[in-house]
């Protein structure tokens, strides 16, 4: 039976999407980023050192497959935890499964991902770890279509590491106003239910130069957001 309603499902996305192309109800992406000049001392000689670093953060909102209807029980029952699940954005990609929300059991219709990444601090006994999120994908079935809410810090400080920026760190470098492209794209089940397009973007670039630790740095601050989809 499975193998029925998947095959069924796959026939009418496929059929839907063509003829309503993209299967897309509203979609926003916004992003920003900021470098910073990191210096620490030497503890032993007292040299300064410092170095570039880039943290930010994007958002990213949408409602797919509105012309598919998710509500229907036999597509609903498709969705469980080994479902893998493909989102990209520009340079930043990430792949898993709705069992990766470990509250999620089959035929739910929300799943909330958690990105994470290990903290660590030393004490005086002993290094004392734990998992820190830095990214949430939140799934929702709703009466409009699947809403898709994205958020997530980009970068690095000195201690640790988050996602990749999906287009900021390509403007970092260009002060001035720019228009780009960016293309972003959801998959569920390897192609089942799938959708691309591409957004266009404007932003803000700024650059200021600080001088610390006997070095000079040219850092920027980026602010973009999408301001509609390319035809």
């Amino acid at each position: 039976m499975r193998g029925t309603w998947w095959s069924l499902l796959m026939f009418a996305t496929s059929v839907l999407c063509a003829r309503e192309a993209p299967c897309l109800d509203a979609i926003s992406f916004s992003e920003s980023s900021a470098d910073k000049a990191v210096c620490v001392r030497d503890p032993d000689f007292g040299d300064v050192f410092c170095d570039e670093l880039t943290t930010g953060k994007f958002t990213l909102k949408a409602t797919v497959f509105s012309t598919v209807d998710l509500t229907d029980p036999a597509i609903v029952a498709l969705l469980d935890p080994s479902t893998p699940v493909s989102l990209t954005i520009g340079d930043w990609e990430w792949d898993g499964t709705l069992g990766d929300d470990p509250k999620y059991v089959g035929g739910a219709k929300k799943a909330k991902l958690k990105i994470q990444h290990e903290r660590c601090r030393e004490t005086a006994q002993d290094e004392i770890c734990k998992d820190v999120t830095h990214a949430t994908i939140s799934l929702s079935v709703t009466k409009k279509g699947l809403s898709v809410v994205i958020s997530a810090k980009t970068g690095d400080t000195d201690v640790e590491e988050f996602e990749t920026s999906p287009l900021a760190s390509e403007h970092a470098e260009d002060p001035g106003n720019f228009t780009d492209t960016v293309p972003a794209s959801i998959d569920i089940g390897n192609g089942t239910l799938a959708e691309s397009v591409t957004l266009i973007v404007t932003g803000t670039t700024k650059i200021h130069t600080v001088l610390k630790g006997g070095d000079e740095f040219d850092l920027g601050n980026v602010k973009l957001k999408s301001v509609g989809i390319l035809p």
